[in-house]
Parts: structure tokens; sequence; C-alpha cells
């Protein structure tokens, strides 16, 4: 299992801008602001937990999300007008998530 979880500055992958990644397993790490999306090269073979270090907010992710800003790990970190996503720190596992507890 190789690197496959990247972090880009902005929304659906475009990686004009700069991007972090790709991050492997064991990753700790990896600080890119803003993050508006992430990818992953082989979905739901990792695990990335994405966190916003200032409110103690995390997300798990096992595979690609296009645009955050819609997220639990978006908030209005930096400014109170404009929400946008907070990561401020990504940890990555490979691994498999084999079922979903019931809601």
């Amino acid at each position: 299992m190789g690197p496959g979880v990247t972090l880009y500055e902005k929304p659906d992958f475009d990686n004009s801008g700069s991007s972090a990644g790709p991050f492997g397993a064991g990753t700790t790490g990896g600080k890119v602001n803003p993050v508006y999306s992430i990818n992953m090269v082989e979905p739901k073979e990792f695990i990335a937990i994405v966190f916003d270090d200032d409110s103690s907010r995390c997300q798990v992710f096992n595979q690609g999300d296009r645009n955050l800003e819609d997220d639990y790990v978006s908030d209005f970190c930096g400014s109170w007008f404009t929400r946008k996503p907070c990561v401020g720190s990504i940890k990555v596992l490979g691994g498999k998530i084999i079922g979903e507890l019931p809601r």
C-alpha cells in the first residue's frame, strides 16, 4: 500500500495552488492551510483523520471529498464572517472501515 492521501488548497482536487502529500499510512502532520479538498488514490484503503487543532474537532475520511466547506471540520476559524475548513493536521492509517454503527 503506497502513499495515497493528498490535501488540496482548493475545492475539486484543484492543484493549481499548493497541495500536501501524497501521504501514506503512518503519516502524522502534513499541515496545509487552507485545505478545501482531500483525495485518496486508493479509496477505502486508507483512513485519514483531519484535525482542527484549535477547537479539537476532527473528521474521519475513507474516500475523497471535493469540498470540505460543508463538513464537520469546517467552522468560522480565522474569521467570524466566512465559514471555511479548519484543517490543522492529519493522521493517515492503512486499513478499511468494515462497518458503520447504526444511528
